[in-house]
């Protein structure tokens, strides 16, 4: 979700992986939900872990680290 609702910004699932993309600025407005979407994305792995913080917990979590390159909806959005 959005990083001033619950500061854990997003990430792409693939493969039952969560992915932390390091340029998640890049996913258009319509595409940042806290529901899962079906998406189509090229990316590039990145082969480490990006760290990230979410809510008010003390420590980084981690999460292996993505770059996206294209991204694109696999339905309608309302």
């Amino acid at each position: 979700g959005e990083y001033d609702v619950d500061g854990c910004g997003f990430f792409v699932e693939i493969d039952s992986v969560q992915y932390k993309p390091e340029n998640e600025g890049i996913l258009p407005p319509q595409y940042r939900t806290s529901e899962p979407i079906d998406i189509t994305v090229q990316y590039i792995d990145l082969q480490y872990e990006i760290e990230f913080f979410c809510g008010d917990l003390p420590n980084a979590s981690k999460a292996p680290a993505i770059t996206l390159t294209s991204v694109d909806l696999n339905q309608d959005l309302p």
